[in-house]
């Protein structure tokens, strides 16, 4: 179980669908904001806790990536 979370949450297919969200979300919110005013795109999309859920999806699986494929550690003979 726990494998198969890691492998989903590190995913690159998984940071497709996450961004595919992300961006319909901002486009919504873009629509709502021009036809609706500011005010009411930060309550209905901005500041939901859907869209930081997602936001915190998006750092996580970020995160997972960067352990997974070790883009962290420094390679010799590079900058």
């Amino acid at each position: 179980m726990k494998q198969k979370a890691e492998r989903i949450f590190s995913s690159f297919v998984t940071t497709i669908v996450l961004l595919v969200i992300y961006a319909t979300g901002l486009a919504i919110a873009t629509f709502i904001e021009k036809y609706h005013g500011t005010a009411a795109a930060k309550n209905l999309v901005y500041y939901s806790p859907v869209f930081f859920l997602l936001q915190l999806g998006l750092v996580v699986n970020f995160i997972a990536i960067l352990l997974k494929h070790q883009y962290h550690k420094k390679e010799d003979g590079g900058y």
